[in-house]
């Protein structure tokens, strides 16, 4: 298992969660195996809010939001905005 940080360099909107263990959800723990958008978009918004967020993906096919759309640094701009304050691990 690989743990990684996607999105050390993007900040949240607001300055939401920008304390590890603050906010309201710091208390709990989410593990995202959402793919594309709709999963992602909700698992973002506990980790903007406090919640410890685990994103899981596959080695081999990867979230389809890393490389859908434009791309900034070679990180996929959808990517960089569903993969903030998350760790992720590749299993």
């Amino acid at each position: 298992m690989t743990t990684t940080s996607p999105t050390a360099d993007a900040e949240s909107p607001a300055g939401l969660a920008a304390v590890e263990g603050a906010g309201p959800l710091s208390d709990l723990r989410v593990i995202d195996i959402a793919t594309l958008f709709a999963g992602p978009s909700a698992a973002t918004i506990m980790a903007d809010f406090g919640a410890d967020v685990l994103k899981i993906e596959h080695p081999t096919r990867p979230d389809g939001a890393r490389t859908h759309g434009k791309s900034k640094d070679g990180k996929g701009l959808w990517w960089i905005m569903l993969g903030r304050n998350k760790r992720a691990a590749t299993l």
